[in-house]
């Protein structure tokens, strides 16, 4: 322990190269894997081309699902650094990195020297929390601020009552949790405040945390944060507030009508591969969690676990599930698992801790080399990249058949613009909008365009191809097909 405490400054250095470099090595070298990062990276170039920072779009059609928080950092990356997939993914890897330097401050605070380092090699050497950052998802910038509330809450709560510092790391918990909510919506508030309760619950502290957490100061930086946006959409959209609350929180929470559906078991099997191989070594899992014996005395460690199990059983609750859903329980008990491997008197535990993360760190380069060729059937860069050759004017009118969630990232790379035929899958609830209408146009006014003397150009799933009439595919030739999507022009 002397040896890494004496050399902590060195290890920090190492420990954020290693992060720059796993997270930003060949970054922008995959194109977008649709419908995800293909829809945000749209969203956000929607919307520095537009100017309009308020109001999300996709497609040219209102895009109210999310808050704004993850589409106005992206919009900002793209004004540094242009349209491009390094500028889009910057945002979520460089969170990732900022996470893996959280967590070891604070685990160096709380926990030592030696399981802070042990803590940010873990975590930047697990592949699952690589890869979610090295993808554009809001859920790495989400579980940052969500984790980062905890960590500042608990840094408070510890703290003498009534002092500066305490009521410092309040308001900077109560800010955190805004930017979360900013980004994700309720789960933003929910999470912490639930993890927070629980343990103030169980340790018995609930009534004098309240009275030195400066809650009113809290509650009103939150509402400076978080609510303007809120405010200043609803005055747009009259039933903003309905549908974002009711239609994508409760009835997404509850209902089983909606996408990623799964049994409560789901991350039973989920979390434990995402931890593998250390999981697999008893010794250290005993180490991390022999404090479940002393209760809530061993009130840090206590924290996490309480935090991590609320994290889990709210998302299994959910009938919508994810595995990037819990990263931030992924984060949390990740300080657990590396402390206790800090804490294994095993004569090579050391060396064999450094041996898995340096064979981690080495696959991770390698899924990044074969990525490209398992993203090619999910973009549509090579698609917009054929049919540019081809435009010459601006005459040329280019759709996108019915589902658009296979090609959302489709004039991102074309950089002209699409209509839409027909408005499925997300678009469904924007039929009849002013703006929908504009953006799109039905089936059968598709068919007379294609019917017309205009170059007509459309991008469509190969599976609605196979199943127009012989007749309408004699109409049509196809420019390029892929196992999943066909380019046809008239």
């Amino acid at each position: 322990m002397s040896v890494l405490g004496r050399r902590r400054l060195p290890a920090v250095g190492v420990l954020i190269g290693l992060s720059l470099f796993l997270f930003f090595f060949r970054l922008g070298d995959r194109s977008f894997r649709n419908p995800d990062e293909g829809r945000y990276a749209e969203i956000a170039r929607e919307m520095v081309l537009s100017g309009d920072w308020v109001e999300p779009r996709l497609y040219g059609i209102d895009y109210l699902r999310k808050p704004p928080l993850f589409y106005w950092l992206v919009g900002s990356s793209f004004k540094l650094f242009g349209f491009s997939e390094w500028a889009a993914r910057a945002v979520p890897a460089l969170f990732g990195c900022l996470g893996i330097l959280a967590t070891y401050f604070f685990t160096r605070h709380f926990f030592g020297a030696r399981s802070a380092v042990f803590s940010g090699f873990f975590l930047v050497s697990n592949l699952w929390y690589l890869s979610v950052g090295r993808y554009l998802l809001m859920d790495m910038v989400f579980s940052f601020f969500v984790v980062g509330t905890l960590y500042l809450f608990f840094a408070g709560a510890c703290e003498e009552t009534g002092s500066k510092k305490a009521g410092f790391f309040f308001l900077l918990a109560g800010a955190s949790m805004a930017l979360a909510f900013l980004t994700k919506g309720l789960a933003g508030v929910v999470l912490p405040v639930a993890g927070i309760f629980f343990y103030l619950l169980l340790t018995g502290q609930l009534r004098s945390c309240f009275s030195k957490s400066h809650l009113f100061g809290g509650m009103v930086l939150f509402s400076l944060i978080a609510f303007p946006w809120f405010v200043a959409v609803s005055l747009r959209e009259k039933e903003f507030l309905s549908f974002f609350f009711l239609h994508e929180h409760f009835k997404r929470f509850l209902s089983k009508d909606f996408e990623h559906q799964a049994g409560w078991y789901f991350y039973l099997w989920i979390l434990p591969a995402i931890f593998v191989p250390w999981v697999l070594f008893p010794g250290p899992v005993k180490k991390s969690f022999e404090f479940l014996k002393r209760g809530s005395e061993d009130r840090p460690r206590f924290f996490l676990m309480v935090c991590a199990l609320v994290v889990v059983l709210f998302y299994s609750f959910s009938r919508s599930k994810l595995p990037t859903y819990i990263l931030p329980a992924v984060i949390l008990l990740s300080i657990l698992i590396a402390d206790g491997w800090s804490r294994w008197r095993h004569p090579r535990a050391q060396a064999l801790f450094g041996g898995i993360v340096a064979v981690f760190c080495v696959a991770a380069l390698v899924v990044t080399a074969v990525m490209e060729n398992v993203n090619e059937n999910y973009t549509t860069k090579y698609f917009a990249e054929a049919l540019k050759s081809r435009l010459k004017g601006s005459e040329q009118r280019i759709f996108i058949y019915d589902h658009p969630g296979a090609f959302y990232d489709f004039e991102f790379y074309l950089g002209r613009p699409v209509k839409l035929v027909g408005l499925e899958g997300e678009f469904e609830l924007s039929r009849g909008n002013e703006e929908a209408a504009e953006a799109s146009v039905t089936h059968e006014e598709f068919k007379k365009i294609l019917s017309g003397p205009e170059s007509v150009y459309c991008l469509m799933r190969k599976s609605d191809y196979l199943g127009w009439s012989p007749d309408e595919r004699e109409r049509v030739h196809v420019l390029k097909e892929d196992q999943r999507k066909v380019l046809v022009t008239s």
